[in-house]
């Protein structure tokens, strides 16, 4: 079973300790990605309608303390009126995007996580996966006024902010194997942090094998 994109939301703050949005979750064999860009710090927990996620990882740009960082949660509750909250041990500076999945590997929904850091137009990342996943990335800078995911991904969300506090965006890409490349283009060189990880499908129905018949001649059997 191929994993597919379903919801997909976002928010930013300039200066919070716990952004807070709406999210919802539908489908058989649901999972959920939030990608967070901040500065300064990363989160302390990641929650959706109260569950806490698992950090799949996160990286900081030691240049500039920006992070970026990777939260899943396998079998997401769902209906309407939950909340997605991002905490922070104190107020910072947010991007965050959440989406959901169906077709998601019920026991180990993710694969290994890739991160890294520079000072470049072209951040890029070799990222771990398979076929039929869907790689999902998360990139955060500062102050830059364009930045584009390269062809063939596919933005998912994107904040760009100009007045001196942090830019977040993320794409998803097909997976392969045994290995896909994710990247971005931004219109200058800049500090950048950068994460990703495959969400892995779920097991197909197990193919029974073809029953072998074979037929045996019986000769010289009395009654």
């Amino acid at each position: 079973m191929a994993v597919a994109v379903g919801t997909i939301t976002e928010a930013e703050s300039s200066s919070t300790s716990s952004l807070s949005f709406a999210h919802e979750a539908a489908g058989a064999n649901r999972g959920l990605i939030v990608g967070v860009a901040s500065y300064n710090a990363e989160p302390t927990g990641v929650t959706f309608d109260s569950v806490a996620m698992t950090k799949e990882g996160s990286i900081k740009n030691t240049t500039n303390n920006d992070w970026t960082s990777l939260w899943s949660l396998i079998a997401p509750n769902t209906g309407t009126g939950k909340n997605v909250v991002v905490s922070f041990a104190a107020a910072e500076e947010v991007v965050a995007g959440a989406v959901s999945f169906t077709g998601v590997n019920q026991t180990d929904m993710a694969n290994t996580y890739a991160s890294g850091t520079g000072n470049t137009t072209a951040p890029s990342l070799t990222v771990t996966s398979e076929a039929d996943a869907i790689v999902i990335d998360t990139l955060g800078f500062f102050n830059m006024d364009s930045a584009s995911a390269d062809t063939p991904q596919t933005e998912r969300w994107k904040q760009i902010n100009l007045n001196a506090f942090e830019s977040g965006m993320g794409s998803t890409k097909a997976g392969a194997s045994p290995s896909v490349t994710m990247s971005w283009t931004i219109n200058s060189a800049v500090q950048w942090t950068y994460s990703a990880i495959s969400v892995t499908p779920a097991a197909g129905a197990a193919v029974a094998a073809p029953m072998r018949v074979r037929q045996l001649a019986l000769t010289g059997i009395g009654m």
